[in-house]
């Protein structure tokens, strides 16, 4: 069986689709990519890496939240995940702060401005994910519909003038194909 990508799962629990589901899982598997690899480089004792770690991370962690079912009101739809974003990215700097403070991460350097443009990160981060889920899922039936009512009005006219629906189609895309030549010549 062959699943569409935007084949609809909304459920109690799960309000996406197939194609946010791909989505989210390439962006969860990116951010732990660029981790992983900002680590093996060394690039977090060289760079300011850590700041495009948060934002690829909350980018990924509110994609994936962005699966479940929060709610088709706008306001909390929109609300809660720049809230989460926000939270979570608090939570870990107050964690790699106690973690400094306690002596576990000698190597960990935690700024104030840095902690700053962390959350500003995550931050934005979350609303990028908002941004690329509306697209994918809350817009997607309206690109999807368009072709099917162009296509429908294209059948309803083929069976009005009692004609092949191939037959007219192909006669539509020769006509504009003569229009557009005609118009390229004046």
């Amino acid at each position: 069986m062959r699943v569409k990508r935007g084949k609809t799962i909304k459920n109690a629990f799960l309000d996406t689709n197939v194609l946010w589901v791909i989505v989210s899982f390439v962006l969860g598997v990116g951010a732990l990519v660029f981790h992983f690899t900002a680590e093996l480089t060394g690039w977090y004792d060289v760079t300011n890496v850590d700041v495009y770690t948060h934002f690829f991370s909350a980018t990924a962690l509110i994609a994936l939240l962005l699966n479940l079912n929060l709610s088709r009101i706008r306001l909390v739809y929109w609300v809660t995940p720049i809230v989460l974003a926000f939270s979570i990215g608090l939570i870990w700097e107050v964690a790699e702060e106690a973690a400094e403070l306690a002596g576990f991460f000698p190597w960990i350097q935690n700024e104030f401005l840095n902690a700053i443009q962390d959350l500003f990160m995550d931050t934005l981060g979350g609303i990028v994910a908002i941004f690329l889920n509306e697209r994918v899922v809350r817009r997607w039936e309206e690109y999807v519909s368009v072709p099917k009512q162009i296509y429908g009005l294209l059948k309803a006219k083929a069976q009005q003038k009692g004609v092949d629906f191939e037959d007219f189609v192909a006669e539509l895309l020769n006509a504009q194909l003569k229009e557009g030549e005609s118009k390229k010549e004046e």
